[in-house]
């Protein structure tokens, strides 16, 4: 019998770890993939399947350690301490990496986005800490792909041109839509979106002197840009790290300046809001010097007419563009 080889307790103790998140997740209603060689630092992946069952292309990439060594902590967070290698590559991973920490004994799972603790100024590459509160099969679907983009249901291209002009802050010293502000955001030949606090604060400002009022910037206008940039990546209308802003937003309490490239929605959305406005939407200067502040200025109007054109009862966008 010392001729046959044996099989470690780590090992079994692994696969038991990998065995109980693939039964957790697919209960749950999502796809788990195993890595077939996870020697790297990636055990597998986990797909999003929306409401109706559609396997979305939305993965989050899954390290487990299964192991009563793996509960160090205190009763509300386990402390993890990856290799400087691990959290190189884990940090620097192109989809979110979450690191979930298996107890054999209550088979119960802990996680947390590796990831964004260790890009923030937060993570550090000594300890990653795993709340565990964050119980995978107590845990909504979407919970594991926040850092990914926002869940929410997709519209039709034509419904979403409806939400960007009905999602309009209506507050006299900050006064306009996401219609707006993606419309004059387009640039590079329609084939990207541009985006600043700067373009904001022009359209803002305008109107509050047409208003002969003061326009100001507080935590309401805060969360109306929060909002336009969660509905841009919830409906896939630009290519855009999410994970960054949001430690642009919680962390580093920056509003970001971007240039992203719009995706097969978003310039369909852009080609449905043009066959309403006609020239209206085509280009904005990066730059928002007085020029091209005065470019949007002088379609603001214009922009309104369409979006209260399109907001009638009726309209539809075949026959009365």
């Amino acid at each position: 019998m010392d001729k046959l080889p044996k099989y470690g307790r780590n090992q079994s103790t692994d696969r038991r770890g990998v065995s109980c998140l693939a039964s957790q997740i697919s209960d749950l209603g999502l796809i788990w993939r195993e890595t077939s060689n996870s020697d790297v630092g990636i055990d597998g992946q986990i797909e999003f399947v929306d409401s109706a069952d559609n396997a979305t292309g939305m993965i989050v990439a899954v390290q487990i350690k299964s192991g009563s060594s793996y509960l160090r902590g205190n009763d509300d967070i386990i402390t993890y301490y990856p290799s400087a290698k691990h959290a190189n590559y884990w940090r620097e991973f192109p989809v979110p990496v979450l690191l979930m920490i298996h107890d054999p004994t209550t088979r119960s799972i802990y996680w947390t986005d590796a990831r964004l603790q260790l890009r923030s100024s937060l993570g550090s590459v000594n300890a990653i800490q795993v709340p565990r509160a964050n119980v995978v099969a107590e845990s909504r679907p979407e919970d594991f792909f926040a850092t990914l983009r926002p869940i929410e249901q997709p519209r039709s291209e034509q419904d979403v041109v409806r939400a960007l002009i009905e999602h309009s802050n209506l507050s006299p010293g900050f006064r306009m839509s996401f219609f707006e502000l993606f419309g004059f955001g387009i640039t590079d030949i329609g084939r990207k979106l541009f985006f600043s606090t700067a373009l904001c604060m022009e359209i803002a400002e305008y109107r509050a002197g047409l208003a002969g009022i003061g326009w100001s910037v507080g935590s309401e206008e805060h969360n109306f840009i929060d909002r336009y940039i969660s509905f841009l990546v919830a409906q896939g209308l630009i290519y855009y790290d999410y994970s960054d802003y949001l430690l642009d937003r919680d962390v580093r309490a920056l509003v970001p300046t971007f240039l992203v490239p719009l995706t097969e929605r978003g310039r369909i959305t852009l080609k449905i809001m043009q066959s309403v406005s006609g020239s209206l939407f085509n280009e904005t200067l990066l730059a928002i010097d007085d020029e091209s502040a005065r470019s949007i200025l002088r379609r603001l109007s214009k922009a309104e007419q369409i979006q209260q054109k399109v907001s009638a009862p009726g309209f539809d966008f075949l026959r009365d563009a």
